[in-house]
């Protein structure tokens, strides 16, 4: 993202709001998903986080069903997850605690009945 003022070019650092889940068999080996953290929200700003689980997934074996919860609690979600082919969104509202690390817990279920589970770290921006 690129924002100009009175002639200055600011490059503004590049955001991470999506994360890639690992395949199954990366999982068994150790491997995290990436990049392993969301970067910090503004606790005055309204985000659109997304769990990608297209390496996750098995072919033609979509979402059938997703839920993302937060602990802790504090932290306000606009409303139940999205589920859009294989990445699953969840909104978080203006709030949450300055300086604290909360986490993003993404659990689906495929077509297949097979489940999947991560939680992502989301830290609040410090005031």
């Amino acid at each position: 993202t690129m924002w100009i003022e009175g002639g200055n070019t600011v490059l503004l650092p590049k955001v991470a709001r999506t994360v890639v889940i690992p395949s199954a068999e990366e999982e068994a080996m150790g491997a995290m998903p990436d990049p392993p953290a969301f970067d910090p929200m503004d606790p005055s700003d309204e985000e659109t986080f997304t769990f990608d689980w297209s390496q996750h997934a098995n072919p033609g074996d979509p979402i059938a069903s997703a839920t993302v919860s937060v602990t802790p609690s504090d932290l306000m979600l606009a409303g139940p997850a999205g589920v859009n082919g294989l990445q699953v969104q969840v909104t978080c509202l203006p709030s949450g605690t300055p300086g604290i690390v909360y986490g993003l817990r993404c659990s689906v279920t495929y077509q297949s009945n097979r489940k999947g589970n991560w939680t992502i770290p989301l830290p609040i921006q410090a005031l």
